[in-house]
């Protein structure tokens, strides 16, 4: 079960709705024409685990639902740094070699890391909750 989002114009949608709402493949899903077509079924585009888990999405529904008028937002990382495993390139060439051997064989260690995130840092919007604070701050 998803997160029920309100935005600027009073709408009230779950995250999937959000999400398919703002795909510029589909048709516009709106709680007015989800009720109007009833048993009509429409192409859903797939979104990631932890989409809307971002405070952004969260401080922005609120508000629109108590009447405030957001004048700002930043998002701060707290917390042990975010990483994401970077393969080497020897480590890229054991991949595929093993990959044309044993399609279903995979090399288990990652021989460095990035890190995505550190404490204390200001971050943009990440990519998952940009589509939907778009649609959260129409009515503004």
């Amino acid at each position: 079960k998803s997160y029920r989002l309100t935005n600027f114009s009073g709408e009230s949608l779950s995250i999937s709705d959000v999400w398919n709402a703002t795909d510029p493949l589909l048709k516009p899903v709106t709680a007015a024409s989800k009720s109007a077509a009833p048993g009509a079924t429409q192409k859903q585009s797939p979104f990631t685990a932890g989409t809307g888990d971002c405070a952004a999405p969260k401080l922005l529904s609120m508000a629109a639902s108590q009447g405030l008028i957001p004048t700002g937002l930043a998002e701060v990382w707290f917390g042990a740094p975010s990483v994401s495993p970077v393969p080497s390139a020897k480590h890229q060439r054991l991949m595929a070699r093993i990959a044309r051997s044993n399609p279903a064989g995979r090399p288990h260690v990652m021989t460095r890391v990035k890190v995505n995130r550190a404490e204390g840092n200001f971050y943009p919007c990440c990519e998952k909750c940009v589509r939907i604070i778009g649609w959260q701050l129409c009515g503004l």
